[in-house]
Parts: structure tokens; C-alpha cells; sequence
């Protein structure tokens, strides 16, 4: 019986989504031409993603560029979404936050639980009365400077360490361990100690449990199957979640010290909503603290992984930035980087080549509406493809695959659409978190190269993304190894 089932169901699913293919079409066409909107056909869509086992945002630029970036439909097992594709149409739907809600009906049961009622995934009032009481903790991010600081110093002594012994650094490791050590610290007080961990060899069970499910948070079984019968591994995934949640809840409950003045955490447990009066809820806190989790150090360590990516395969550009650095900044603080006009750049186009989000989280319409000329109706799920826009040769030109940082020059962006670079996303939902971020990579990048150079161990090596639930992580394959600077000035470990 299981064997029928497990033949039955790749059919039925085939059956379900040409099914749409042929009625999605229809249900959106151009108010002018009457024309049905671009269907990408759904076994196309299969037969990329588990063929030619690339990231599904790399299908999603090529499809687009074989169809002039046109606005488009694509499919995965019981879903459809519309793909946007340019800045105008981006900005929008992402500015009409009534019409426009987040949308997380495609995950299952189990991955609705762990994430909860946060700031990234409610709506209306829910999502307005969450992010006033959270919009204050993120002021004034100069403060972590110091503790951004250390953090680093240990990392740099950590990857020196083992350079030393074993010659190469496993990057995405090393830097998923900095950046939670980042924000246990600046954004919950906690010490979670996992670079020095990672170095000795250990594991950590809160570590092991929130990886695993992060890569099982988002699955092709689950967005094919997982609504609709359990599957293997759901037991495994409640009790990851069940252990975060320990952590969490114990992290809220009890006072620590940060070397911050005050952490994210204790600025959120402080602040009333001010039309309300009432404080978050524990549960809010922890729903909060999940998505922290999620886009507060998965994203900036994948950004880091790609920076010291393409320092090292473009030593030309890792010299410029270098040189900035010796010429203007002795002592590393938040104001001396404010002046490091190149090391921005270089940060803004290794976002832009390599966004960790590449798409907007899903939208579901609440009312039907008009996107680049067809219309939608209500309830239409639909995806903003940042990916895809920050590749696009009509906004950035012929080179828009090259690396080349002096494309955000004040020169070059006169006149670029404000909707054509958004790796935090734009609008009103922007994330919250993007000048933590940026702080955290430059303070990083600088004390690094300050002292050392990023080197491919393999000069050949071409980096590949990879999904990491819903980001776009770089490829656990990824080595380097640090040369030491004989020419280096000021800032010494």
C-alpha cells in the first residue's frame, strides 16, 4: 500500500500544479491587453530545481532574463506565486502594507509554532503595536560598537589559530559561530561562547537544535507533503524547537550582564506601546527572539561569507579597501568607519551580488489589485524577487553579474531607483535590524584586514549559494586562509 502511495503522490502533485498552470493564467491578465500573464510551466520549474540543483533564485533570474524581467507566475507542488521582477512594481506592493500582508501559509504546522506571532510575519494592528515597542531598541546601534569589537577579536584570533594548525578556514561555520556570539550578547546578554567552542572541537545543543531546524525548517517533502500528512522528522523538528524554546524563555526570565549598556532584550521587556500603554508579552518576546535568531545572524554571516569571498577572488579590490583603511582609521570605533567611503561600497555591492534574502517573504493581497498592469486577485500569493533585481542589466547594466563596488559611487546611483538595492527589504516593514547589521560587517571586515588578507585556497574556486531555509547562504564547501600583513598599520590583535 505505502509503496502505491509513495508513486501516487509526485503524480497527483503533476496533476494539481498543470491544473493551475492552466487556470492561474487566466485569472490574471493585463487591464489593457488582455493578455494572460507569463506562466513559468510548472515541470519547468521541477525539472531546474532538482536537476540542475542550483538555487532557486538563479532559475528565477534566468527565467526572468529570457522574458525581459516581465512580472510572472511560478509554481512549487500546491502553490502558485507571482514573481515581480522591477523596482516600480517592488515598491508598490511593499509600500501598501493593508493591501499587501505577510503571508506564512505555506510552512506547516510544526514550522508555524517555532516561528510564532513576530514582528516579521503579522499583520494590521498586531504588527503596528510590535513594532512600536521595538523600534526603540534599535536606535542609537553605536553602542554595540564595543561589543561588535570583541566578538571579532576573538573570531580573527580563532581563524589565526587554526590557519596555524589545519591551514584552512571552514568560513561558514566560523562565521554563523561569530555573529550568534554577536547577538547573544549585544541582543539578549547572553554568552553562548560558540567561536571558542567551535575552536575546542565541542558542541553546543542549543546551537545543534536551532541548525537543524533551520535546514528542516523549509524542505521540498514539507512544501510538498507537510500539510497534509506527518512526515519523517517532525518529532526530531518539535523537539529542536522545544529545546530553543527552553533557552529562550530562560534568557527572558533571567537578568544578565551584556557588555552593551543596555541589550535589544532589555530595551524590548522596558518599553510600553505608547498608544496602549501595555508592555510586549513574554510570548511576543519569545516569538520575537525566534525571528531575531533567523534574520539577525544567519543573515549577516552568510553577507560575511561572501565578503571574504570576493576580497579573495578579487585581490585588486581587497587593496583598495585596505588602503582606505591604513590611510584614515587608526582606532576602530563606529565614527572613524563613517568616513571609509570605498569599504562602504564594497559592502553594499557584495549585498547587491549576493543578497542572504533573495526574495521578499511571501504577500498575500487582501483586496484584488493592479501589479505592473495585471490584475490580481485578492488572496493571490506573490514573492518580490530581490535576487533578480539586483542582477537586472536594465537597471545596472550590461555588468550587473561583475563585482565592481564603485557602482555605488555618488556619481554612478545618481538617478537609480531608491527600490533597486534593498537587501533588508524597503518600505515601511524594512527590517529593523539593518544598521545593526551593517555595523557588525564593517567593524569585522575592518580589524580583519587591518591585520590580514582573505586568500581562496584553491585560486579556481567559484562559490556557489545555497538555501538555508528560506536565505541563500554560501555553499558549506567554502575555505580561505589569512596572510598575514607585513605591511600593516595601527590596529593590532
Amino acid at each position: 500500500m505505502w509503496i502505491e502511495i509513495i508513486v501516487a503522490i509526485p503524480v497527483v502533485i503533476v496533476v494539481l500544479t498543470t491544473l493551475q498552470y492552466l487556470l492561474a493564467a487566466s485569472r490574471m491578465k493585463h487591464i489593457k491587453t488582455k493578455q494572460p500573464i507569463l506562466s513559468q510551466h510548472p515541470l519547468r520549474c521541477y525539472s531546474e530545481v532538482f536537476l540542475q540543483r542550483k538555487h532557486f533564485a538563479e532559475h528565477q533570474l534566468k527565467f526572468a532574463r529570457q522574458h525581459n524581467y516581465q512580472t510572472y507566475v511560478t509554481y512549487f507542488g500546491p502553490f502558485n506565486f507571482v514573481i515581480v521582477n522591477n523596482p516600480e512594481s517592488a515598491k508598490k506592493v511593499l509600500l501598501n502594507t493593508k493591501i499587501y500582508e505577510k503571508d506564512k501559509s505555506i510552512f506547516t504546522p510544526h514550522a508555524d509554532r517555532l516561528l510564532g506571532t513576530n514582528v516579521l510575519f503579522s499583520n494590521g494592528e498586531e504588527w503596528n503595536a510590535q513594532r512600536r515597542v521595538m523600534n526603540p531598541a534599535f536606535y542609537n546601534v553605536d553602542r554595540f560598537a564595543e561589543t561588535f569589537l570583541s566578538c571579532t577579536k576573538n573570531t580573527v584570533d580563532a581563524m589565526v589559530k587554526i590557519c596555524d594548525k589545519e591551514r584552512e578556514i571552514d568560513v561558514p561555520k566560523l562565521m554563523t559561530a561569530m555573529t550568534l556570539d554577536i547577538l547573544g550578547d549585544a541582543a539578549f546578554g547572553y554568552k553562548f561562547n560558540n567561536v571558542t567552542t567551535l575552536l575546542e572541537k565541542k558542541s553546543n545543543p542549543f546551537v545543534d537544535s536551532y541548525h537543524y531546524v533551520m535546514e528542516n525548517m523549509i524542505t521540498v517533502p514539507k512544501l510538498l507533503l507537510g500539510k497534509l500528512m506527518s512526515l519523517p522528522g517532525d518529532g526530531k523538528f518539535e523537539s529542536a524547537t522545544s529545546n530553543l524554546e527552553t533557552l529562550i524563555y530562560d534568557i527572558i526570565r533571567t537578568p544578565r550582564n551584556s557588555s552593551a549598556s543596555q541589550t535589544l532584550l532589555d530595551l524590548m521587556k522596558d518599553t510600553v506601546d505608547e498608544q496602549t500603554g501595555a508592555p510586549m508579552s513574554e510570548k511576543r518576546l519569545r516569538d520575537n527572539m525566534v525571528i531575531m535568531f533567523i534574520a539577525g545572524h544567519d543573515t549577516t554571516s552568510s553577507a560575511l561569507s561572501y565578503a571574504l569571498y570576493t576580497l579573495a577572488k578579487y585581490p585588486e579590490i581587497q587593496e583598495k579597501v585596505i588602503k582606505e583603511l591604513d590611510d584614515n582609521v587608526d582606532e576602530i570605533t563606529a565614527e572613524s568607519l563613517e568616513k571609509l567611503e570605498y569599504l562602504s561600497m564594497f559592502i553594499k555591492e557584495n549585498l547587491r551580488v549576493y543578497p542572504p534574502v533573495p526574495n521578499i517573504l511571501t504577500r498575500n493581497p487582501a483586496a484584488d489589485d493592479v501589479v505592473d498592469g495585471f490584475k490580481l486577485p485578492k488572496g493571490q500569493r506573490l514573492e518580490v524577487s530581490i535576487y533578480t533585481i539586483h542582477h537586472n542589466k536594465e537597471i545596472w547594466g550590461d555588468d550587473a553579474d561583475e563585482f565592481r563596488p564603485e557602482r555605488f559611487s555618488e556619481e554612478e546611483s545618481k538617478g537609480r531607483h531608491p527600490y533597486a538595492w534593498m537587501p533588508f527589504g524597503m518600505g515601511p516593514r524594512k527590517c529593523l535590524g539593518n544598521t545593526f547589521s551593517l555595523l557588525e560587517q564593517k567593524i569585522f571586515l575592518a580589524f580583519l584586514l587591518k591585520n590580514y588578507r582573505s586568500a581562496l585556497i584553491d585560486p579556481n574556486y567559484v562559490l556557489q549559494p545555497t538555501a538555508i531555509g528560506f536565505l541563500m547562504g554560501p555553499a558549506a564547501d567554502f575555505r580561505i586562509k589569512l596572510v598575514p600583513r607585513q605591511d600593516k598599520k595601527g590596529v593590532t590583535i
